[in-house]
């Protein structure tokens, strides 16, 4: 992961967690269905995949969080 962070010349580092937030991130942002996501991710269940969604929401945080300035 550290070599591909490198060659994309991130401003930090790329774990694996990071590149799979990013990558379920990415697809529920294109409509991908959850279920797909999951199937993708491995994961075992589609409660697996909506705990995991539900994490990922960080444009409602930052709208949440803009309320502070």
């Amino acid at each position: 992961m550290a070599v591909i962070g490198g060659k994309l010349n991130l401003s930090v580092p790329l774990k694996l967690k990071t590149a799979r937030d990013s990558y379920a991130t990415t697809l529920m942002r294109g409509g991908i269905s959850k279920d797909d996501i999951g199937s993708m991710l491995g994961h075992s269940n589609s409660i697996v995949t909506e705990h995991y969604l539900a994490s990922l929401d960080i444009e409602k945080t930052h709208q949440i969080n803009a309320g502070l300035f």
